[in-house]
C-alpha cells in the first residue's frame, strides 16, 4: 500500500513540475542579456563572465548557434538575431514554438548614421528585415500583446537598439517536442541501417 502512495505522490509531482512553465527574458541594449527561469532556479545565460581558468582559454570549444547569436552586438547584431529566430520559428523548432507564449515584446529601434541618404537607406533596410521576421515570429507562437518602433533619426549620428521580450513555454511541451524529435531520429537510424 506504501508503494502505491509513493508512485501517487510521484505522478502527481511529476504532472506539476512538467506542467509549471519555463520563462524566458531576453533584453538588447547594445549587446544580449538573457535569463532562464524555472519554478525558483535562475540561469543567465548572457552576459556570461570571462572564465579566469588559463586551460580553458587555451582550449577554445566549439560554441554553440545559441551562444554565438547572444553575443551579436550593435544594430546589425540585432537583425541577425530577429531575423534567425524568425527562420527557427517558422522551419526547425515549429513545433515548439506553437506552445510558446510571448509576452511584453517590444522592439525599439531608432536608425540614424549622420547623413541623411545613408540614414534612409539604412531605415528601409531595417524595416524590410524587423517587420517580416517579426510577422512571421507571430504568426508561429500565442502573444499577449506586442509593440514594435522603427524611426530615422536624421540628428543623431548612431543607431540605437531597444528590446525586451518576455517568453513562456510549460516543461510538458518541451518534453514532448524531444520525444518526437528523437522518435525522428530513430527512424532515421532505422533507414541508415536497412
Amino acid at each position: 500500500m506504501k508503494f502505491l502512495y509513493l508512485m501517487l505522490f510521484f505522478t502527481v509531482l511529476n504532472t506539476v513540475l512538467s506542467l509549471c512553465p519555463i520563462t524566458v527574458d531576453l533584453e538588447f541594449r547594445q549587446e544580449f542579456s538573457a535569463k532562464i527561469r524555472y519554478l525558483f532556479f535562475h540561469y543567465t545565460l548572457a552576459p556570461r563572465p570571462p572564465k579566469k581558468d588559463k586551460k580553458a582559454a587555451e582550449e577554445k570549444p566549439k560554441e554553440s548557434k545559441i551562444k554565438t547569436m547572444l553575443q551579436k552586438k550593435g544594430l546589425a547584431g540585432f537583425l541577425e538575431f530577429i531575423k534567425e529566430l524568425a527562420s527557427v520559428a517558422a522551419g526547425t523548432a515549429k513545433k515548439i514554438f506553437a506552445h510558446l507564449t510571448i509576452r511584453d515584446f517590444l522592439i525599439n529601434i531608432c536608425v540614424s548614421s549622420g547623413d541623411a541618404a545613408k540614414t534612409a537607406i539604412a531605415y528601409g533596410y531595417v524595416c524590410s528585415a524587423v517587420y517580416p521576421a517579426v510577422s512571421v515570429l507571430f504568426s508561429n507562437t500565442n502573444y499577449n500583446e506586442y509593440s514594435v518602433n522603427i524611426s530615422p533619426d536624421f540628428s543623431k549620428g548612431e543607431s540605437s537598439v531597444e528590446f525586451n521580450c518576455k517568453a513562456k513555454i510549460k516543461v510538458i511541451f518541451l518534453m514532448s517536442a524531444a520525444l518526437y524529435a528523437f522518435k525522428g531520429f530513430i527512424k532515421m537510424k532505422k533507414k541508415q541501417a536497412a
